[in-house]
């Protein structure tokens, strides 16, 4: 058999159709393919091609022209399409134009997950004239192009493919079920009556009682939406933090114990861990899910004073990160403790001997902890004030401080695991910030057509977050941030 067969062309005439969407480049004729697993050894990845010519392409890898259902698995035999050459043995579903995810004419191939067929099916798919490898998020574009997808449940997907963690996923999966879309949707209704309200007071002026019965409802209406927006922008930014995730920065002398409890805490061998004082020279970090959140965690240098220019410049380095985090996490030795019970006397100590108000530090950054490590070495625990005791050898009070930890992490960002919450990003928060400001305009000016005015722009704001205007110059930078296969 040839592969013309299945669709009917010579392949030496066969020209691609192309027409820029959105300005992106992106041919919305041309037939797309992409591997959309992960690359490498797995039970099963999964090769997606969608546009016009995918039905026939399907029947060109099987070597069949039987009627395929829709939406039905079914195994078969895959051949490259070229040679005829058998590459596996496949579950294979055809999704019509309409009821597939792109909107478009949609083939999966469920191939074994062998990086050796993975990469032959994608070589015969290259070979074939009428396909063409998909770009980042051009299933995604399509979807949206075709009208099976808005603007933010575009930007939700992305934030659900990208999630690290619970929290994340959470967040991004309430996005995309609209509750994000039903906040704009409603401010957007009230706005459209606000300037409804003030054309009609500008249109009725001659009739003053009406004029500025209309005027002041309008005014009223600005005014509500503009303190809903205010207070949004504000929770946004603490709840920010989900997103992007809190810093944890571990600080104290050399050789308490710090670079094992970062090992402890991402149950790996992150940090180097050494009898030798001084052996952290540089800020060391990996990121954990703690709670639900995001964090990172910071082991440091040493706190002491020295003549070594690198090991000062690592503490330099441990300070400025100090003063960043958010929260910060002082380790000490017990044989600190029978000297001072009050711990926080040992910190001003080790502060004075470089220079720096430690404890000032602690006090400034959102949540700060004191942890007493080589509590194993005690018979018998003296009390200590506004600290813990733990021992990384033995693990005793670890698990305690994690637990301590992400309870303040979760008072932090003011709101529990299960609370409905919202989170915008750059984009969203800068077309927020225009909206209050146009508000807050109309809202002062004395000048109703002013005011009216004012309050158009603010819906144009909004309509840019929504993608009901402006949407080109905004596809790329999303879309680019996709997988090829989504």
């Amino acid at each position: 058999m040839i592969l013309s067969r299945y669709l009917g062309y010579n392949l030496c005439h066969l020209t691609p159709v192309t027409r820029n969407i959105s300005g992106l480049g992106y041919g919305d004729k041309d037939t797309i393919f992409a591997l959309s697993t992960p690359p490498g050894k797995s039970a099963i990845s999964i090769i997606r091609i969608t546009g016009d010519h995918a039905l026939p392409t399907l029947h060109a890898l099987i070597q069949s022209t039987n009627k395929i259902t829709p939406r039905k698995a079914v195994l078969r035999r895959v051949y490259s399409p070229i040679t005829i050459e058998p590459i596996d043995r496949a579950v294979v579903l055809w999704f019509p134009e309409g009821g597939s995810f792109t909107g478009e004419d949609t083939v999966e191939l469920h191939l074994h997950g062998s990086p050796a067929v993975i990469r032959a099916t994608l070589r015969c798919l290259r070979g074939v004239k009428w396909l063409r490898p998909a770009q980042p998020g051009e299933f995604t574009q399509r979807a949206l192009a075709n009208g099976r997808m808005s603007l933010l449940e575009v930007e939700a997907l992305s934030e659900l493919v990208n999630s690290e963690t619970e929290m994340q996923r959470k967040v991004a999966l309430s996005h995309m079920e609209g509750q994000l879309t039903r906040v704009y949707e409603k401010w957007t209704e009230q706005l459209i009556g606000a300037v409804a309200n003030m054309e009609a007071h500008i249109d009725f002026s001659e009739s003053e009682s009406l004029g500025s019965s209309l005027a002041a409802e309008s005014m009223i209406t600005a005014d509500e939406v503009l303190q809903s927006v205010t207070q949004f922008l504000k929770d946004s930014q603490i709840r920010d933090r989900i997103k992007n995730g809190f810093t944890v920065v571990i600080i104290g002398p050399p050789n308490v114990g710090k670079s094992s409890l970062m090992n402890l805490l991402s149950q790996r061998e992150v940090a180097i861990t050494s009898p030798t004082p001084g052996t952290t020279r540089d800020i060391v970090e990996c990121r954990l899910e703690i709670g639900g959140m995001m964090v990172s965690v910071c082991d440091t240098a040493g706190l002491r004073a020295t003549s070594d220019q690198i090991e000062c410049e690592g503490i330099g380095r441990a300070i400025i990160r100090a003063k960043e985090a958010d929260i910060i996490v002082a380790v000490l030795d017990v044989s600190e403790v029978s000297d001072f019970p009050d711990v926080t006397q040992s910190l001003r100590l080790i502060g004075r001997s470089i220079n720096c108000d430690i404890l000032k530090i602690m006090t400034s950054c959102d949540a700060s902890y004191i942890l007493v490590n080589k509590s194993d070495l005690l018979d018998n625990r003296p009390e200590i004030k506004n600290a813990q005791y733990i021992s990384c050898k033995d693990n005793q009070g670890v698990s305690e401080f994690l637990e301590s930890l992400s309870v303040r992490i979760g008072t932090l960002i003011e709101c529990g695991l299960n609370d409905d919450v919202i989170i915008v990003g750059e984009r969203h928060q800068y077309h927020l910030t225009e909206v209050a400001s146009s508000l807050s305009e109309a809202i002062e000016s004395t000048d109703t057509g002013i005011s009216a005015e004012y309050l158009r722009h603010s819906l144009y704001h909004l309509g840019h977050i929504t993608g009901k205007i402006g949407v080109e110059n905004i596809l790329s930078r999303i879309f680019s941030k996709f997988c090829i296969g989504k």
